[in-house]
Parts: C-alpha cells; structure tokens; sequence
C-alpha cells in the first residue's frame, strides 16, 4: 500500500512540474510578444504599458497624411503632450494621430507629461518619400498601358498615375503630356495641360490613319509633397 501511495505522489509532483513549466513557457511567449510591440520604442516610466505605432506600417511618408497609434497606460491622452521632430502631428480622437511630415529622412515622436514635463515614450521613425507613380491611360473603369484602342475609347480616355503596391490611396494629379503621331508621314506633336485630350489632339487621333501608332510621352505628375515628376509614356495602336 505504501509502495502505492508513493507512486500516486510521485506522479502527482511530476504533474505540477509540468504545468509550472508549461506556464513559465507561457510567460516567457507573453513577454517576446511584449517586447516585440515595444521595440524601438524608449521609454521613461517601467511602470508604464506604452507604445507608438504607424497605423500602416513602421514608415511615414512626406506629403501623406499618416495615421499613428499612441498609448500610455495608465495615462489619459488629455495628461500628455504628443510632439514630433520633423512635422507636425494632431490627435484625431482617442489613440489616434495624424502625421504630417516635412522632409525624408526620420522623424522621432515623443510624449511629454503636463504634470511634470518628463518624456513618457519616444519613438523614431524612417521618412521616406512617395514611390514615384506609373502611367495608365483609364478607359471607362479599365486602367490600361499598351495595346490597340479605337479613336473613341482614345478620345474620351484619361491619362491617370498611381503608385503600385503602395499602402496608402495617394492622390497625383496629371498636370500634362504629350500626343506624338504621324498622319501622311508628317510628324505632330501637341501638349495637354491636364489629364485629359485637348480639341487640337482629339482632331488628330479622329484623322489617323486605321493600325497608327500613337505615344502618350512626357507624362508629368504632380506628387502629394508638391513635386511633379516625369513618369514616362504610353504606346497604342489605333484602329
């Protein structure tokens, strides 16, 4: 009977062992996760449960609105002040903040306590600027680059940039381009100064010859940071 007992309380023992194991694996899994949402990001107050995050990536772009998360635990967002190195940065509502920045480079974001003016959290950011956008002529609902168009899908279409594989919706505006054709091999050249065919153009692509080629060139785009940047051009066959 004795032998018995000491069987049970051995496997008893063996069993806490486990679960007291199992739960330090636990912990340790809990506090990499901790330190993973916490890296990069310095911070005053051991005590305090607080982070600082780009809602779209660990990035700010120049000429975007960015939108950032920022928390400090047991703090109100009214008890801390929220300050930027390069830009300026305004609460939405709650956690949330909206980046504007100045320049590439990086930007470090900071909270400051109004009780006594100590840096509760900071954090630095990479600053990039816009990935230059690509050219497409939009015909209906349909982005395009090449191909054969007909002269009325030609004429009623609209030169468009957007950025490829780029988080953010961004904005360009097409301040002008370039039609470039020939008709009985006299070489034209005309400039729009919008996105869209001007009468001069339109009454060329109406008088091209069937299977022509036509160049959409010298495609400039106006940036979100006020920069306008040459984006290349665009090839079609007309029928």
């Amino acid at each position: 009977m004795k032998r018995i007992s000491l069987y049970v309380l051995a496997i008893l023992i063996a069993t806490i062992s486990t679960a007291h194991n199992g739960y330090a694996q636990i912990e340790d899994i809990a506090n990499t996760a901790t330190l993973h949402v916490l890296q990069n990001t310095s911070y005053t107050n051991n005590d305090a449960d607080a982070y600082i995050s780009a809602t779209q990536m660990d990035i700010l772009y120049v000429g975007v609105p960015n939108p950032v998360s920022i928390k400090i635990g047991g703090q109100q967002s009214e008890d801390f002040n929220v300050e930027i190195s390069n830009g300026t940065i305004t609460r939405q509502s709650g956690s949330q903040w909206i980046a504007n920045i100045e320049a590439p480079g990086t930007a470090t974001i900071s909270c400051i306590s109004k009780a006594d003016n100590k840096v509760l959290a900071s954090k630095k950011f990479h600053v990039k600027k816009i990935p230059s956008p690509s050219a497409y002529l939009l015909v209906g609902d349909t982005l395009i680059t090449n191909g054969t168009i007909t002269k009325k899908m030609l004429i009623n279409a609209s030169v468009v940039a957007k950025a490829e594989n780029f988080d953010f919706d961004v904005k360009f505006q097409i301040v002008s381009f370039n039609l470039h054709t020939y008709i009985k091999g006299y070489e034209l050249n005309e400039e729009s100064n919008s996105d869209k065919f001007t009468a001069k153009q339109s009454n060329i692509i109406f008088n091209m010859e069937r299977n022509s080629p036509i160049v959409i060139e010298n495609i400039q785009a106006k940036c979100p940071d006020g920069n306008t940047v040459n984006i290349g051009s665009l090839c079609f066959d007309v029928k």
